[in-house]
């Protein structure tokens, strides 16, 4: 080993120690979160319901009054955002994912401490931003699905916010490696697959750890989750099919016409031989 790899050694050390404590950091945030929400009231909740609602009344034009012990009541809609809807395990979720994506990048305490706190921000800003976009989506299913055509609220609530929880996670992360702008910064795939992991142990992972895996309906909510990451790791991995070919085509198409631009010489010079 040169003198050089030694020097190198003790900060490879010391930035692997940093990033391991900024990963026990994010679980204790994560831990925290998931015991906060629990036993949380929708006064607990105002934090990030408060401005959901603000938000959602914003997007479908009626307005959310606060009721104690119920959450922000539409009379217009008649709609509850109750604490079920407030998004913290997709705040806690998206703020996973970023931690791993940006966990590759500290190098030391400021980096651990900016990648971390930046991460609780990017989650909170993006927890609002899908919350927002899914609850408006429902209560349009609501009026226009649901009491107009009978069709299964449950079922459609489901579909609606996986599908909306997946792209926010695949945004989120995506965002957050573009912003990474470190040597470490992982490929896309790699992003990707820690937005589906993330969004995995939260909505799956830690309830059945802690015995919801022998609730009614965990198996039916279970098999909406795999099946909407599987969707959305496949739709990614034909997109990453499509950009190889779109890439690899122009270049091997050109080699024909680089062949005989070759051969042209060639064959002049042959047949200049043979007329001499």
């Amino acid at each position: 080993m040169t003198a050089a790899a030694l020097a190198r050694r003790p900060r490879a050390d010391a930035a692997l120690a940093w990033r391991a404590a900024a990963a026990v950091a994010a679980a204790a945030v994560v831990y925290a979160g998931k015991a906060h929400y629990r036993d949380a009231t929708a006064a607990d909740l105002a934090w990030i319901l408060a401005p959901t609602a603000r938000a959602v009344s914003w997007a479908v034009g009626g307005a959310f009054a606060f009721e104690p012990g119920a959450g922000w009541v539409s009379a217009d809609y008649r709609y509850i955002i109750a604490p079920s809807c407030a998004g913290v395990n997709f705040a806690l979720a998206a703020f996973v994912a970023v931690v791993l994506v940006w966990l590759p990048g500290v190098r030391g305490p400021r980096s651990a401490a900016a990648r971390v706190a930046g991460a609780a921000a990017v989650a909170y800003a993006a927890a609002l931003a899908a919350n927002a976009v899914r609850l408006s989506l429902a209560i349009a299913l609501h009026l226009r699905w649901i009491d107009a055509r009978g069709a299964d609220p449950a079922a459609l609530h489901r579909a609606v916010g996986i599908a909306v929880y997946l792209a926010g996670l695949a945004g989120v992360t995506a965002a957050a490696r573009a912003l990474d702008r470190s040597a470490a910064r992982p490929p896309a795939a790699r992003a990707l697959a820690a937005a589906i992991g993330a969004y995995l142990a939260i909505a799956l992972a830690v309830p059945a750890l802690r015995g919801a895996a022998g609730r009614p309906g965990f198996a039916r909510h279970a098999a909406w989750v795999l099946g909407g990451c599987a969707i959305l790791a496949g739709v990614a991995a034909a997109a990453a099919a499509i950009r190889r070919l779109a890439r690899r085509g122009p270049s091997e198409s050109s080699r024909p016409a680089a062949r005989s631009t070759e051969a042209a010489p060639a064959a002049l010079s042959s047949s200049r031989g043979g007329s001499t």
